[in-house]
């Protein structure tokens, strides 16, 4: 029997480089280094876990919980809605997706 998962997000590493780097755009911060990053943004605090970002680490919680498959999406805090300038919406939107294709992908 498949154990499915339709709703599982991730937060792609092309954006969560992004965001540090642009922060007055992503209005956001990610404190420290490597697997032991925490995620900022107003009063939203919370750890980046690898599975979040990682697509090994993906795959090994998968596999933890019993999932055979998992549908994954991008994490609502790679949502930008506040931006209004269109190129860099856009620019945001194609750093998302292509990181959930090489997640895919790997």
């Amino acid at each position: 029997m498949k154990h499915i998962d339709l709703h599982s997000h991730v937060i792609p590493e092309t954006i969560i480089r992004a965001m540090p780097e642009q922060p007055d755009v992503y209005n956001t911060q990610i404190e420290g280094e490597g697997d032991k990053r925490v995620f900022v943004r107003g009063k939203t605090r919370f750890e980046l876990l690898p599975e979040f970002y990682d697509a090994q680490a993906k795959v090994e919680s998968m596999d933890r919980k019993g999932l055979t498959i998992s549908v994954i999406s991008p994490g609502p805090q790679s949502f930008f809605y506040n931006l209004t300038d269109a190129d860099l919406a856009l620019r945001t939107a194609r750093l998302v997706n292509e990181g959930v294709a090489q997640m895919v992908a790997q």
